[in-house]
């Protein structure tokens, strides 16, 4: 439960009682009783209120995906393990969140993560249409695509070879999807700024 999500439950404790308070004459027993519980909502609320809120963490999709993955069958110090055991005795783990936990030092805040909350990296996404050309970022061999199409559902590749495309959602598995393309990517051109040579 968040600060926000208490404060509701506590408001409507309070309203609850301002509503039996109605029931009872103004000076009886029972009406002191249950404005006085009104008063003590009201108070909490205020000191709720005034409590600081743990920002949320910000951090990449494999890693919410691995912290998600945990929270059901696992805790918090198998989560930073980057692995852990279930009850048939196969062992569950994540080779990329193990990498980043301990290349970077992300212990503090994979448990920040897991304790307060977390948002998603945005992906790091550059402009792109149809007729652009692309290139794999790194030690690849030097392929250049022709972006064929770009919509809500993905980008589509042709490089006179093989079509690749890279969906929206995580159905083509974790290396066919947006946040790889972007990841693994980079911009060569955009269509606008390559020369047209017309044949006559």
């Amino acid at each position: 439960m968040n600060k926000q999500e208490l404060i509701e439950k506590l408001t409507s404790n309070r309203d609850k009682c301002f509503e039996e308070a109605k029931k009872y004459a103004d000076l009886s027993w029972d009406r002191q009783i249950v404005d006085s519980k009104a008063l003590v909502y009201m108070q909490v609320i205020n000191w709720v209120e005034g409590l600081d809120e743990q920002p949320k963490v910000t951090v990449p999709k494999f890693v919410a995906t691995w912290i998600n993955q945990c929270k059901k069958k696992a805790t918090l110090a198998d989560c930073l393990d980057g692995y852990y055991e279930i009850s048939n005795g196969e062992v569950v783990s994540s080779e990329d969140f193990q990498n980043w936990v301990v290349d970077n030092e992300n212990d503090e805040l994979t448990a920040k993560a897991w304790i307060f909350g977390y948002e998603v990296e945005k992906l790091p996404v550059f402009p792109l249409s149809q007729g652009d050309l692309v290139i794999r970022k790194g030690n690849h061999e030097a392929k250049i695509y022709i972006v064929e199409s770009v919509s809500e559902s993905g980008v589509l590749l042709v490089n006179g070879i093989k079509d690749e495309f890279y969906s929206a959602d995580d159905e083509g598995g974790p290396d066919n999807d947006l946040e790889y393309f972007y990841s693994n990517f980079r911009l060569l051109a955009k269509k606008e700024s390559l020369e047209v040579e017309e044949v006559k």
